[in-house]
C-alpha cells in the first residue's frame, strides 16, 4: 500500500469515527425564520424571526431535521395569498443572536446592493411576512422523522463505494427498490421474446 492509499485509508477511518458519534438531539427553543422566492417574479418574501418549541437537530453539524415540513408551511401560507410558484427555505439557530446575524445579512442581500450593482437597485420587491399573519408550528410528534444513524451511516457508506467505483471507471451496482425482476430491453429487439 502506498503513502497516499494508506493517507486516504486514515482520512476515511477518521471520518467514519467522527459521523458515528453526531446523534437527533431534542432542543427545547429553535429560532426560524422563512424566506420565499420565485424566478418568476421579484418579490421576495421574508418572515420575521421567530421562536419554535421543541425541535430536532443533528448533535454535530446542528442539521434541522424535518425541514421541508416547515418550509412547506410557509409555502402553504404564501398558497393561500395566490403565489404558487414560491421556493421556500427556512433559516435557523439554536441561539437569537446568531438567527438575527443571519437575518440582517440575508435583508442586507435584498434590500440594499453593493456598489457595484447600485443599476439593480429596486430589483427585488421584499415582503415582510408578520407573525400576526404566519406562525411557524412545532410539528407534531407523529409527524417528526428522525433518522436512524446506522441507515444513515450505511447509506453515505454506499454512496463513497458508488463514487469510488464511477471514479475508477466501473459502473456502479444498483438494487431496484422492489423486489420485482426487471425487464431489458434492446433497441429493436421483440418484446415477447
Amino acid at each position: 500500500m502506498n503513502l497516499r492509499q494508506l493517507i486516504m485509508a486514515l482520512l476515511f477511518a477518521v471520518l467514519g469515527v467522527g459521523g458515528a458519534t453526531a446523534h437527533p438531539v431534542l432542543v427545547p427553543h429553535l429560532y426560524v425564520f422563512g424566506f420565499a422566492a420565485s424566478f418568476n417574479d421579484s418579490t421576495v418574501f421574508i418572515t420575521e424571526v421567530q421562536q419554535v418549541d421543541s425541535a430536532w437537530i443533528e448533535s454535530k453539524g446542528k442539521f434541522l431535521y424535518n425541514r421541508g415540513e416547515y418550509a412547506g408551511q410557509l409555502r402553504t401560507y404564501l398558497r393561500t395569498l395566490g403565489k404558487e410558484d414560491e421556493t421556500c427555505v427556512v433559516f435557523f439557530a439554536t441561539s437569537e443572536k446568531e438567527i438575527l446575524k443571519q437575518y440582517v445579512k440575508l435583508r442586507k442581500t435584498y434590500e440594499q446592493p453593493k456598489k457595484k450593482d447600485l443599476k439593480e437597485r429596486g430589483r427585488f420587491l421584499v415582503t415582510n411576512v408578520r407573525k400576526e399573519s404566519f406562525q411557524f408550528h412545532a410539528l407534531p410528534q407523529n409527524l417528526m422523522t428522525v433518522p436512524d444513524s446506522k441507515a444513515a451511516m450505511r447509506a453515505e457508506k454506499a454512496a463513497r463505494k458508488a463514487a469510488k467505483e464511477k471514479k475508477k471507471g466501473k459502473k456502479p451496482h444498483s438494487i431496484p427498490a422492489d423486489d420485482t425482476p426487471q425487464q431489458v430491453m434492446t433497441i429493436g429487439e421483440d418484446k415477447a421474446s
